[in-house]
């Protein structure tokens, strides 16, 4: 998939503690922590989608109508699929 520009805004809005893992805006990159273990820079294909820079995989954002994040749907080559609820 390829790389999208995101709004910083929209990209913030991301932020939060998903279960175990949390999402943080560091260095003007979303970054995901996986249950406390070496941060993955994101990579944007779209406002909810997701890559990883350094890891194969996907994340994908549950948004309410609002468009507020309700939970995470992870696919990781290392963990297999896993989905957690926004805290």
């Amino acid at each position: 998939a390829q790389r999208i520009e995101l709004d910083q805004a929209v990209a913030k809005r991301l932020v939060g503690r998903y279960g175990g893992h949390r999402v943080e805006w560091k260095n003007e990159n979303l970054v995901f922590n996986f249950n406390g273990n070496t941060p993955l820079v994101m990579v944007p294909h779209s406002e909810t989608e997701f890559g990883f820079t350094k890891s194969a995989g996907n994340i994908k954002f549950d948004l309410n109508e609002d468009g507020i994040p309700t939970g995470i749907e992870l696919n990781l080559d290392a963990a297999g699929k896993r989905k957690a609820i926004r805290k």
